[in-house]
């Protein structure tokens, strides 16, 4: 737990820096950010610069919710709304 928690501050810290010394005009692109910060805070579940979710489901553990009720808000164009967001 120490370990995330430092490397979590390290890609903070990073990040703030690089905030702070230029401005970007350039939408951000948010999936490519969390992909990255995954990979920073669980460096096992990188197979072939890829992620590799049964690893991330593995490291999880109890925190993952497989159950098929649980409720959800959705609506028609849900996702599309999400991506259009990011």
């Amino acid at each position: 737990m120490l370990d995330m928690e430092r490397n979590w501050d390290t890609l903070w810290a990073e990040q703030s820096r690089a905030e702070q010394s230029s401005v970007n005009s350039s939408s951000l692109d948010l999936t490519s950010d969390n992909i990255q910060k995954l990979k920073v805070l669980f460096t096992e579940i990188v197979t072939e610069k890829k992620i590799d979710f049964e690893k991330l489901r593995a490291v999880l553990g109890d925190e993952v919710d497989e159950s098929p009720e649980r409720y959800n808000f959705t609506w028609n164009g849900k996702n599309q709304a999400i991506k259009l967001a990011q």
